[in-house]
C-alpha cells in the first residue's frame, strides 16, 4: 500500500530483483500502470525478463563469461579478471539511463509510460560490434590474439617495463607507429606493413626487448609530446593526482554526516565547460523515511506504528 501511494509522487520505478519478484509483491508493471498510465517502469536484471535463463543467478563476472567478453580478453595463461564491473555499470546502468530518458521524453510529449527490460547480458553482447563483425563476416571466433583489438598485433598490445610495470601501445595507424619507431630509434621496424600477420611474432619480440630496457618513468619522459598512442598503466593514486583529471574536476571532497571528508568521483559529463562543484551526500539508511512518508500524507502516529511493526 505504501509503495503504491509513493507511486503518485514519482515518474520512474527502478527495480533490480530477479524476474517474478515484483509480481509476487503485487507491484508488477501491469498492476502499477493501471494506477498510473504514464509510469516508466525499469527492470534491470542479469538475463532480462524473458528467455530460458531469465531466472538464473549471476554476478558481473558470470555475465562477462556468458557473453563471451572474457574469452576475448584473457592473457596467455589464464583469463584475467576485470577490475571494473562492466556488466553492472555499462551493460546495465548506462543502458537503463538512456532508456529511461527516452521513455520520459515520450511521456512529456503526451505518450504513455513504458516497461523497460534491461538485460545486462544483452548490454554486453551489444558492446562487441567490432569483435562480432569478425565472426559474422569471416566466421572467425574472436579468441585472444586473433583480432587487432585483442592481442593479434604487436602495435596494439601491453608490455612490461624494467621496473615491473606495464605499458600499453596502441599505435594502430602508421603515423603513430612511425612516431613510436622514431622515439625508440628503430627506423627498421617502420619499414613495411606493421599489420602484416607474418611480422607479428618478430615485432612482439622486439617490442618486448625495447620496453623492458627502461622503467615506467623513463618511458613517460621519452614519450611526452611524441604522439605515439603509448601510455603507462596507471594506479588509482596516479589517476587521482593526474593534472588532467584535476583540471576536469573528476574528483571532489564530500563532507559526511560525521563531519569527515571522503573523496568521491564526479560526473563524467561537462556542461558548458563546467561540472558540479557542490553535491549532496548519500543519506544514512532510513534518514529520509519519515519525511517521505509524511509527504504522502501519513501522520506521525501512523509512521510510529509502522516502525513499531518493523514495516519501515
Amino acid at each position: 500500500k505504501l509503495f503504491k501511494k509513493l507511486l503518485w509522487e514519482y515518474d520512474v520505478v527502478l527495480e533490480s530483483f530477479r524476474p517474478g519478484v515484483m509480481q509476487r509483491l503485487g507491484c508488477s508493471f501491469d498492476e502499477l500502470k493501471a494506477l498510473k498510465p504514464e509510469l516508466i517502469y525499469c527492470s534491470i536484471s542479469g538475463y532480462g525478463q524473458l528467455g530460458p535463463q531469465a531466472a538464473k543467478a549471476g554476478h558481473d563476472l558470470n555475465y562477462m563469461a556468458e557473453t563471451g567478453v572474457l574469452n576475448t580478453t584473457k592473457n596467455r595463461e589464464i583469463t584475467a579478471l576485470s577490475g571494473i564491473q562492466v556488466a553492472d555499470v555499462a551493460g546495465g546502468a548506462l543502458y537503463a539511463v538512456s532508456a529511461v530518458l527516452a521513455a520520459y521524453i515520450k511521456v512529456i510529449k503526451g505518450g504513455k509510460g513504458s516497461f523497460l527490460d534491461i538485460s545486462m547480458t544483452d548490454g554486453l553482447v551489444s558492446m562487441l560490434p567490432l569483435l562480432s563483425a569478425y565472426h559474422y563476416s569471416l566466421g572467425l571466433e574472436p579468441k585472444p590474439d586473433t583480432t587487432i583489438f585483442n592481442g593479434q598485433l604487436a602495435c596494439y598490445n601491453i608490455y612490461r617495463t624494467s621496473d615491473g610495470r606495464e605499458i600499453a601501445l596502441g599505435a594502430l595507424e602508421k603515423k603513430f607507429w612511425d612516431n613510436f619507431c622514431m622515439v625508440v630509434d628503430r627506423a627498421d621496424l617502420a619499414e613495411g606493413d606493421h599489420h602484416e600477420i607474418e611480422r607479428q611474432s618478430y615485432l612482439k619480440d622486439e617490442l618486448t626487448k625495447i620496453f623492458v630496457s627502461s622503467d615506467a618513468v623513463e618511458w613517460e619522459c621519452r614519450l611526452v609530446g611524441r604522439d605515439t598512442c603509448c601510455e603507462v598503466l596507471k594506479t588509482m593514486t596516479e589517476v587521482l593526482q593526474a593534472p588532467h583529471f584535476q583540471t576536469r574536476k573528476m574528483f571532489y571532497e564530500q563532507k559526511l554526516a560525521n563531519g569527515s571528508l571522503l573523496t568521491q568521483t564526479n560526473t563524467a559529463v561537462m556542461v558548458n565547460g563546467t561540472k558540479p562543484t557542490t553535491h549532496n551526500r548519500a543519506p544514512e539508511l532510513g534518514e529520509h523515511t519519515d519525511m517521505v512518508l509524511a509527504e504522502i500524507g501519513l501522520a506521525d502516529a501512523e509512521i510510529a506504528a509502522l516502525r513499531k511493526d518493523n514495516i519501515v
